[in-house]
């Protein structure tokens, strides 16, 4: 496995398979003599891709800031892996707060984001999340023209 590797093009198929590999819970997709996983393990939110390909203004959205407490003394081997995913990519989120313009997160408590019996407070949260941070937004458009405000990779 390389560290840090950025695929850009190729089978989305591939792509796909390597973004659901999350270590310990699926393998890692072979792909041009690499191993790739989820790009969570270095960052869930992604703002170093996102300058890569030339983006000027960041706005990312956390949808994991919180999750479910455990509800029973002793948790699965499953559940156990991917608490530890959450609370790595609650860290390196934390860790690279400052690399976005803008950072939405959602405040649910305690629910979780797999959490399905909730969906409508996610829902809720996740429209009115990103109306808490309009005023930086709407701040960060004036300040690029209109031919740099939205941008295709890719197109």
């Amino acid at each position: 496995m390389i560290l840090g590797a950025l695929v850009v093009g190729g089978p989305v198929r591939k792509a796909i398979c390597a973004s659901a590999a999350i270590p310990g819970v699926f393998e890692p997709v072979v792909y041009q003599e690499k191993l790739l996983v989820d790009g969570g393990v270095l960052s869930h939110l992604g703002p170093e891709v996102a300058r890569y390909m030339g983006a000027s203004v960041i706005i990312g959205v956390n949808l994991a800031k919180q999750r479910s407490q455990f509800d029973q003394e002793s948790p699965g081997m499953m559940t156990c892996i991917l608490a530890s995913i959450g609370i790595m990519g609650d860290e390196l989120a934390r860790l690279n707060r400052d690399r976005f313009d803008v950072l939405i997160e959602r405040d649910v408590g305690n629910v979780g984001i797999m959490d399905f019996d909730h969906k409508g407070e996610l829902r809720e949260a996740g429209m009115a999340a990103p109306q808490k941070e309009m005023p930086k937004i709407k701040a960060l458009s004036q300040q690029l023209d209109s031919d740099n405000w939205v941008q295709c990779f890719g197109c």
